[in-house]
């Protein structure tokens, strides 16, 4: 976790420096906030964006840094997190966010946020109360994605 705010206080200075803001021209930007933080009860969902654009023309790009060791690889769990970012801006912010970015090595990735996937985090969301609800534990498969999973300990035990 240290390693990554590092890491995300690195790249806020190397953004300082680069001749376009996570890809996006400069004379095109407004502000850019780092670390902002999102919450909303009705969704049960909070989170910090990385940093979030806000662009002359008015709209707001979320972006989400990774620090990964290929560029040209997006994880779908990526684009779940960028939308959920999106939805929770909508909420305090009152836009609509129609893309975000997802910068991977020092490559931007603009990722289209469209109504298809925003339903779909709803709709996670909803399963995801729903179980918690219910109190049941969820079926797992045990693979490599569960080396990062902050729930690997609960798991493991059963």
């Amino acid at each position: 976790m240290i390693e990554g705010q590092k890491e995300h206080e690195a790249e806020k200075k190397r953004s300082a420096e680069r001749n376009t803001c996570f890809g996006i021209e400069p004379v095109l930007v407004s502000e850019v906030k780092y670390n902002f933080y999102v919450e909303d009860e009705s969704m049960g969902i909070k989170g910090i964006v990385d940093a979030i654009i806000l662009l002359k023309s008015g709209e707001i790009i979320p972006v989400e840094i990774k620090y990964g060791t290929r560029s040209d690889r997006i994880y779908p769990d990526w684009k779940k997190q960028l939308t959920a970012y999106a939805l929770l801006l909508e909420a305090l912010l009152g836009k609509t966010i129609k893309e975000g970015i997802i910068y991977v090595m020092k490559t931007a990735h603009r990722i289209k946020i469209d109504p298809t996937m925003k339903n779909d985090v709803k709709n996670d969301l909803k399963k995801m109360k729903e179980l918690f609800l219910s109190e049941k534990e969820p079926k797992t498969r045990f693979g490599r994605q569960c080396n990062y999973c902050e729930l690997r300990k609960f798991c493991l035990e059963t």
